[in-house]
């Protein structure tokens, strides 16, 4: 089996300050995102934990992770948006068991600055995940002004990565259709709230449905169909716990045709019905 390699690719990075409250919900990403925080306050809410944002601490959230973000006034902190791909085709955090945050040290900061200092016209020109993850801009590939700025980026982003590896995902060997996924979890997400099926799934990817659903008993331990339910009720649960949108309503934009079928299988991944779940949250 080949040597996996993590390939990190630089998309934005900037220094952020806050001057008033904001909270993005609900935001998903194709690419992983690092914050180093400097001074404030903040919090995290992704993998059904909450993170308390705490000065010299690196936090990573990986690829595809719904993650909902509070940021307090006066929080400072720096930001890198990367892609995580690996030799294999699938993301860093598919090929990984990973912390979600660690302590640093005065190199790492001086590693941050450095990438920073680099890349200074790569701050996002929107804050809002909402409007930027639409920009076309954004999926553009980042061009570097010579292989030593490249090889310097990247090097970085591996040492600043590598303090998050706590080892090598044991489900992971090597398969010829692994590139055909991470497109797929993409598009899965983008059209979470269409009709999705196994079969349209297969023609995305180009596989057979046996090849497909192998694969994703591999990586999840569970079919493609499961895995689309699974997101479906994540993001249904974030919106009944952080809007007040009518429950039909969320139901339907999360692909669900039926409220009673919605109602049923929210109770079984979470013990309660979805209005007594957001009276009790």
């Amino acid at each position: 089996m080949a040597r996996l390699e993590i390939c990190p690719h630089l998309k934005n990075c900037a220094y952020q300050h806050f001057e008033k409250a904001e909270s993005y919900l609900d935001v998903v990403s194709t690419f992983a995102r690092l914050y180093y925080v400097i001074e404030g306050k903040g919090q995290l809410n992704f993998l059904d934990q909450r993170i308390d944002l705490a000065p010299n601490n690196l936090y990573l959230i990986p690829s595809f992770a719904r993650c909902t973000y509070i940021f307090e006034p006066g929080l400072k902190q720096y930001y890198i948006h990367l892609d995580t791909l690996c030799s294999n085709g699938l993301p860093m955090a598919l090929n990984f068991q990973l912390k979600t945050n660690r302590p640093t040290d005065e190199f790492d900061l001086q590693l941050i600055k450095k990438i920073v200092a680099v890349h200074p016209l790569h701050a996002l020109r929107n804050a809002k995940p909402e409007v930027y993850q639409k920009k076309d801009w954004l999926q553009k590939e980042m061009g570097y002004r010579s292989a030593a700025v490249r090889y310097e980026t990247q090097g970085i982003l591996l040492k600043l990565l590598s303090g998050f590896i706590l080892g090598t995902n044991p489900k992971i060997s090597a398969n010829p259709h692994f590139h055909s996924i991470t497109p797929l979890l993409q598009f899965i997400e983008e059209h979470i709230g269409h009709n999705l099926t196994l079969a349209g799934l297969a023609a995305q990817s180009k596989l057979s449905k046996p090849q497909l659903t192998q694969i994703f008993l591999a990586l999840f331990d569970k079919s493609p169909t499961v895995y689309i339910l699974e997101k479906r009720l994540e993001k249904s649960k974030t919106l009944i716990v952080n809007t007040n949108q009518n429950l039909q309503l969320i139901a339907e934009q999360c692909g669900f045709k039926s409220y009673s079928y919605f109602c049923k299988q929210f109770k079984n991944a979470y013990g309660l019905a979805p209005l007594k779940y957001r009276h009790s949250h």
